[in-house]
């Protein structure tokens, strides 16, 4: 705080967008999943403090692809972020559909989950060059869509991974804390099918984001140098 002005500072960075990053250079799975991860840490700091960024696409994800050919990652437009509680509601602009979950496209209801599924969008859209199909808000039962189907390539713990962020049923999807867990395991599962070893980028230090101001962990994610 700032004279009682609340303030998100953010460092130099000199990126492109996820969505100019996939039509150039599509992200293998190892660096998909190293993506997803790394914003999911950032969520599980503002989901722990009732925070939703309710604006998750691949042009509010930021990369750079450093010397060393890894990937670094900032999350844009949390200035835009809700306070989530029971009643609370989301304006968002209907071409960013393929990104949004279905409960809120269908009564603008924003909380958590939704920022779940708006990330398993961007990672079925880094496994497969495309955004996942349009979901059917009237049945809200089903399994989320499989990169799989038609990708044989993805890797079976991202495909599952995936369908279930992109579950209809809201209470299906995995906290951000549990994404982070998750991820994490995939990634040192890659990394040993693969044989990179310690070639990718290191795991973050954090998975459950301790009880402390949301202000304070923003700044420690969003604000450390990644150069």
């Amino acid at each position: 705080l700032v004279r009682g002005t609340p303030y998100l500072v953010f460092g130099s960075f000199d990126p492109q967008s996820l969505a100019e990053t996939v039509r150039r250079t599509p992200p293998n799975a190892m660096e998909a999943a190293h993506i997803v991860h790394s914003i999911a840490v950032g969520l599980a700091a503002a989901h722990a403090s009732s925070v939703v960024h309710g604006d998750i696409s691949p042009e509010s994800i930021l990369v750079r692809r450093r010397r060393d050919g890894a990937l670094a990652v900032r999350l844009h437009g949390f200035g835009m972020a809700h306070v989530f509680h029971p009643g609370a509601r989301a304006y968002f602009d209907p071409t960013w559909r393929p990104y949004v979950a279905p409960e809120v496209y269908g009564s603008l209801h924003l909380a958590g989950p939704a920022d779940i599924y708006s990330l398993g969008a961007v990672l079925f859209l880094m496994l497969t060059g495309a955004p996942p199909p349009e979901t059917d808000s009237s049945f809200l039962g089903q399994e989320g869509p499989r990169p799989a189907e038609g990708h044989p390539w993805v890797p079976t713990a991202l495909d599952d991974l995936t369908s279930r962020c992109l579950s209809s049923r809201a209470a299906v999807r995995p906290t951000a804390d549990a994404l982070c867990q998750e991820l994490g395991r995939i990634r040192r599962a890659l990394r040993t099918e693969t044989g990179l070893g310690d070639t990718l980028p290191p795991d973050e230090e954090t998975f459950i984001v301790p009880q402390r101001g949301w202000a304070a962990r923003f700044a420690r994610f969003f604000g450390r140098s990644r150069s």
